[in-house]
């Protein structure tokens, strides 16, 4: 694991000479190079984010009351990382504009999945106030 993210670091640092230079000759196709440049850090950031999520999947055993809770979680996570990266890409295309209204909407849906752990913890509350 440790030697493909030295492969892929090192393919990204080369893509950021050569997008450099690519933006001075043909900025049309520096986004293109952008956009290939993203795939293999995006493809072992899943190999990863699978090895996370199937040891999570591990926990669900332990913690058996809590599944809904984990399933909420790894929710939010996939929600936060989908909106930064959607905005990061919209603000490298000059887009600014653009990856705030990215932002807003990761942000609105990871509120609207967390509304049932939201619920919860405010029956909580009511019903330990009102011992």
């Amino acid at each position: 694991m440790i030697f493909s993210m030295i492969k892929i670091i090192g393919i990204v640092f080369a893509g950021i000479i050569l997008l450099t230079v690519l933006k001075q000759i043909k900025p049309e196709y520096a986004f293109l190079l952008r956009l290939a440049l993203t795939v293999p850090a995006v493809t072992l950031l899943i190999s990863l984010i699978d090895g996370v999520f199937n040891e999570m999947l591990g926990l669900d055993g332990l913690y058996s009351g809590y599944a809904s809770y984990l399933k909420i979680a790894v929710k939010v996570l996939g929600i936060c990382y989908l909106s930064q990266t959607g905005a990061d890409i919209c603000r490298d295309c000059g887009e600014s504009a653009l990856a705030t209204q990215v932002e807003l909407l990761g942000r609105i849906a990871t509120v609207t999945v967390s509304v049932p752990i939201i619920k919860q913890l405010m029956e909580f509350s009511i019903n330990l106030i009102s011992k």
